[in-house]
């Protein structure tokens, strides 16, 4: 066997064909109308977005339905979304790198919104059980498909804020910025490579390394690899990777759940009669059905959001046909025939559908006061334990950032001590 291999950073994920696509969509609606709360015979709340947007008859409407509940809401993230942005300095933090996500978070000084529960914030905030319902649930299923009841007051607080800013954004470059990551860190990127498993082996008198047992997806012929140090920066799954170390600290796993999400194209746009308004009429671009036992359409059971992307043009026969392209997340697989009966009957029909499974697509971001550790041995660490704490970009980086500066040091004393 090869002698150990100087530190390196391992990727073995591969890209799905649909987040490349989804990458490179720019949303063009600077405004979106949205329409929560479907019931499955009307939507008991229709607003704009941003909320600045809102004439003042729409605000009229909202206060009368919900009453004080409206503008408590919009303030809810304003100081707790704050502290979370300091993590873009948190590397000069004298404690940096943290050594577990609790001191990381008392840094934040997060501590209590992390402990509380979002149910609890709203209490605290006289936000009304109606409004928690009716137009929360159903935006905090959609960006984190989990109720209000189930996340803490960070997480809520986060789903806010992004609710306020509404689904669009310009740009698309996801895929270009991490390219040009990836190329500036000097990494070596495997695509299309399946980790099978890590096993922690004496290679040497007196010195052990990590065997990385590999395989292409277009190939049977296994591969082996030597590596000092493991960071794991993927959701952890034993049934997918063995493991045969024990480590110095128990695994401790973030817990998941799944999502399927749909594209499909249609040359009409979503049926005014199915979502309960005049024939004819506009639906709004995005509808958030209601999570309730009461649901009387099962076309829509476990669907959590219908949402149009953006038009795009297709040449057909040498004729140039315009398309809207309309997304669904939800907790199954959505067939043809229900996609049928959510779109227009005079148009075309569905010309174009792309499914995926995603089945570590949310964290569970629960209310709790422990988390999972970081550092499970001085030559294995997990960056995933972050997303016990936040699902975002933000977190995800830093947790990289962290890692990185961790598994540095102890290489340095590895080294001094020889």
């Amino acid at each position: 066997m090869q002698k150990a291999l100087a530190p390196a950073l391992f990727f073995a994920k591969r890209m799905l064909p649909w987040e490349c696509e989804i990458s490179r969509i720019i949303f063009l609606n600077l405004l979106a109308n949205l329409g929560i709360s479907f019931d499955g015979k009307r939507v008991s709340f229709e607003t704009t977005c941003p909320s600045s947007a809102l004439s003042w008859g729409s605000w009229l409407g909202q206060i009368y339905q919900f009453g004080a509940s409206i503008w408590r809401a919009l303030k809810l993230p304003v100081g707790t979304t704050g502290k979370l942005h300091r993590l873009a300095d948190l590397d000069s933090h004298p404690k940096f790198p943290f050594t577990t996500l609790e001191t990381m978070i008392i840094a934040l000084r997060l501590s209590s919104e992390t402990e509380m529960s979002g149910e609890e914030r709203n209490r605290q905030n006289g936000i009304s059980e109606k409004y928690q319902n009716e137009v929360m649930t159903p935006e905090t299923y959609r960006r984190l498909s989990q109720s209000v009841a189930e996340i803490n007051d960070l997480s809520l607080s986060m789903a806010l804020q992004d609710v306020d800013q509404g689904p669009s954004h310009s740009g698309g470059s996801t895929r270009e910025i991490l390219d040009d990551m990836m190329r500036r860190s000097g990494a070596h990127l495997r695509r299309d490579t399946r980790v099978l498993g890590l096993h922690y082996e004496l290679i040497s008198e007196g010195e052990k390394a990590w065997i990385v047992k590999s395989r292409k997806e277009d190939s049977e012929e296994l591969e082996f690899s030597t590596f000092q140090k493991i960071i794991l920066a993927t959701p952890w799954d034993p049934t997918l990777v063995e493991i045969d170390e024990e480590f110095d600290f128990p695994l401790q796993e973030a817990e998941y759940r799944s999502r399927h999400l749909t594209l499909f194209t249609t040359r009409g746009g979503l049926s005014s009669s199915f979502f309960g308004y005049p024939n004819g009429a506009k639906v709004p671009e995005q509808m958030l059905p209601r999570i309730t036992p009461n649901l009387s359409l099962e076309q829509l059971s476990g669907i959590h959001e219908i949402a149009f992307v953006r038009e795009i043009t297709r040449v057909i026969d040498n004729q140039a046909i315009t398309e809207s392209l309309f997304r669904i997340l939800s907790t199954r697989e959505v067939d043809n025939e229900v996609l049928r009966s959510l779109i227009d009957g005079d148009q075309d029909g569905v010309t174009w559908v792309h499914r995926a499974f995603i089945p570590h697509a949310y964290p569970l971001l629960y209310a709790r006061t422990g988390f999972p550790l970081m550092r499970l041995s001085a030559s294995f660490w997990h960056t995933g334990a972050v997303e016990t704490f936040t699902s975002s970009i933000d977190g995800a980086m830093f947790a990289g950032a962290n890692v990185a500066a961790l598994a540095i040091g102890q290489l340095e004393t590895e080294r001094s001590k020889r």
